[in-house]
């Protein structure tokens, strides 16, 4: 849960960035690795919106603290304007 902190948007590929505590995760959303409806579901996000996600970390040495998450579920708890 936390904070997004940026959003960086290719097309078929996404990153949210998040701010939890202090530290930044990259959630990595790819279209044809991730559903569908999560890709709907993150397109309208602003920065500073609170979401949770849950899903599998892997290892990547570009990202901050270098790993990132594979998103298999996102909850939007408040998005901010």
């Amino acid at each position: 849960k936390g904070h997004i902190a940026d959003i960086r948007d290719f097309g078929k590929l996404k990153f949210l960035i998040v701010r939890q505590d202090g530290n930044l995760i990259q959630i990595v959303l790819k279209k044809e690795v991730v559903d569908d409806e999560l890709l709907e579901k993150v397109k309208d996000l602003t920065k500073e919106s609170v979401v949770e996600i849950s899903g599998e970390k892997v290892e990547s040495p570009k990202a901050p603290n270098g790993f990132e998450i594979i998103p298999k579920s996102i909850e939007i708890i408040s998005k901010s304007d």
